[in-house]
């Protein structure tokens, strides 16, 4: 998929997307590459498919995952073996490549909107202050945990971070924030037949808008049953 991805647009690195967005710029027939969590397959598995095609992304940390390895940023049972985060010298040498752009994914993945303006500012300068003590670079770009965003969690990473990503194409903002809820395109394992060659050749899906609204009205039609 990645390949099908950078036939079709230009593939902007973290830097100058975050730079362009303080300048304002727009482009066209571009994409940003964004990868979540910090998994250890990250590092093992996709950095070097990245070097091999000379491909720029941008990887989302949340960075208690890293210190704490059992919590790890999913809300399913899982095995601590499997979900193993990257090491922080994983980290530091993604960091040192120029393909590759470190963002924030929060410290604790709590999702922004249950959190108060001041616990938010509290998550925010605890993953500052980790990224400053492992040595790396501060993070410019937001990726909000399970792609949840409100009006007033987005003013606040607006003190923090120049861009916030949301978690799929019908999920913006408008207005003075538009840049702190950019859309994307999510692409999983089971994209590989045709939804994945539609994503990939840039024509966005109302998947996620349809998989939501499934969701409610199966959740409206379940009996209610009384005491």
């Amino acid at each position: 998929m990645l390949r099908r991805i950078q036939r079709k647009f230009r593939l902007l690195s973290g830097d100058e997307f975050a730079q362009g967005i303080v300048e304002g710029r727009a482009w066209r027939r571009a994409a940003l590459v964004t990868i979540d969590d910090a998994f250890e397959d990250a590092y093992s598995s996709f950095l070097p498919l990245l070097r091999e095609l000379a491909a720029p992304a941008v990887m989302f940390v949340p960075t208690q995952f890293l210190d704490e390895p059992a919590r790890a940023p999913v809300s399913y049972a899982f095995d601590p073996a499997k979900y193993r985060p990257c090491s922080w010298d994983q980290l530091r040498e993604m960091a040192a490549d120029p393909l590759i752009t470190l963002g924030a994914h929060s410290h604790r993945h709590d999702e922004a909107p249950e959190l108060s303006p001041q616990e938010l500012r509290a998550d925010c300068v605890r993953h500052g202050a980790i990224f400053e003590r492992e040595r790396l670079p501060p993070a410019r770009l937001y990726c909000y945990p399970r792609g949840k965003f409100s009006t007033q969690a987005a003013k606040v990473l607006a003190e923090f971070y120049v861009a916030g990503f949301a978690g799929a194409p019908h999920h913006r903002l408008d207005g003075d924030l538009v840049n702190m809820a950019i859309p994307r395109v999510p692409l999983r394992g089971s994209d590989d037949g045709f939804f994945g060659w539609l994503k990939t050749g840039g024509f966005v899906t109302r998947e996620e808008a349809l998989t939501e609204g499934l969701k409610a009205s199966l959740h409206r039609a379940r009996p209610v049953t009384g005491q």
